[in-house]
């Protein structure tokens, strides 16, 4: 209760102060004071930005620190901290750390984080914004050193992770720092989710990362945009999750995003050849997509046998294979393979309930669907 009366006030004091201009420093000090008590006050943080935007604290420093770009420039490049250690923007983004141990998972610290780095790094020339969420352009000392004060945000990204690897703002924050980073390639991001997948193949977040970077990272490895042999190598690395921990829900919604994208990309390059009207061009033979159906359906067999083996079953084994073997069979010619394939699938779908009671439901639903 007292807590809470000492928040109100403290917000009150702080909006006097922002009309009146009166004791700033002293504001600033009472706020990090309470946020570092509890950093989920987002008015605290609200009020911290005006402050800030009000006082020009940054943009002065940028303005110091421009007179002493020569006698700094050469310790910076040699390797020393990328802000200066008593600079108003480094006791920030410390404060947000304290913030960020108090609660990893708060919405204020981490948008204030991000919303410090705008406000000091953002290229635009115009003058100072109408509301302080707006970000106001840097001076030429602050932007020399944008790209170590990334770098270390990558890292601090990382250290982060090792301590909660489904940290969900930590990895949005990591692809917003990437988005600005000058050097960071979507390369370096996918060798970055796979050591997270290596280490854990449970780890959600780390896969959603490496979708995030899928088409980036193909452009960068395959300027020629063929996606095929990159999804046959991502397939694979898949299979070695689902086999390794097959009742992990994990990687099989990876493997059905790079599904999705096979068969995109079939119905794409129909539509691009059928444009074309080139008959020397028109597919012929068995289409990606069911090439890839057929080796995950032959891959997913195994799986399910190895699970009746134990005595018991995989249900998102059974449940994704299912689900393949029934576009498979969309895409066969003869009629007697197609209606051997739909059957395939409905027998196994009839077998779900007793894996799963909890969702027998969808699953009768699912058998209702068939054609």
């Amino acid at each position: 209760m007292e807590l809470a009366l000492q928040q109100r006030q403290e917000k009150r004091h702080c909006k006097e102060a922002l009309v009146t201009g009166e004791a700033l420093e002293n504001d600033l000090v009472l706020s990090s004071q309470l946020l570092r008590i509890n950093p989920d006050v987002y008015t605290l943080w609200n009020y911290r930005k005006e402050m800030i935007v009000a006082s020009k604290i940054i943009r002065q420093e940028a303005e110091d620190g421009e007179t002493e770009k020569e006698e700094c420039e050469n310790e910076r490049e040699g390797g020393k901290a990328p802000l200066p250690p008593g600079s108003f923007l480094q006791k920030e983004l410390d404060l947000v750390i304290d913030c960020i141990r108090k609660n990893p998972k708060s919405y204020g610290a981490w948008h204030h984080r991000r919303w410090l780095l705008d406000h000091a790094f953002s290229p635009s020339p115009s003058a100072a914004p109408p509301n302080p969420s707006s970000p106001v352009p840097p001076l030429p000392a602050l932007s020399r050193q944008l790209k170590p004060v990334l770098d270390r945000e990558l890292s601090l990204c990382a250290k982060l992770l090792d301590l909660d690897e489904r940290n969900f703002h930590c990895w949005s924050y990591r692809r917003w720092v990437v988005s600005k980073h000058p050097a960071r390639t979507p390369r370096d991001e996918f060798e970055f989710s796979t050591s997270r997948i290596l280490k854990n193949f449970s780890n959600y977040s780390a896969f959603h990362h490496r979708a995030s970077y899928f088409w980036d990272y193909l452009r960068e490895a395959h300027p020629n945009l063929d996606p095929r042999p990159f999804l046959e190598r991502e397939l694979e690395m898949v299979q070695q999750a689902v086999f390794t921990e097959p009742d992990d829900q994990t990687a099989w919604w990876y493997h059905q995003h790079l599904i999705s994208l096979a068969l995109a990309w079939d119905t794409e390059r129909n539509k691009e050849l059928g444009e074309r009207d080139d008959q020397e061009l028109t597919l012929r033979g068995v289409s990606f997509a069911q090439r890839v159906l057929e080796k995950e359906v032959k891959v997913l067999r195994e799986l399910v046998e190895e699970g009746e083996a134990e005595g018991g079953g995989y249900r998102w084994a059974v449940l994704t294979l299912a689900d393949l073997l029934g576009k498979l069979a969309s895409r066969k010619e003869g009629k007697s393979e197609e209606a051997f394939l739909r059957a395939e699938s409905q027998k196994l779908l009839k077998r779900l309930p007793a894996l799963d009671p909890d969702h027998a439901g969808r699953y009768q639903d699912m058998l209702d669907s068939l054609p």
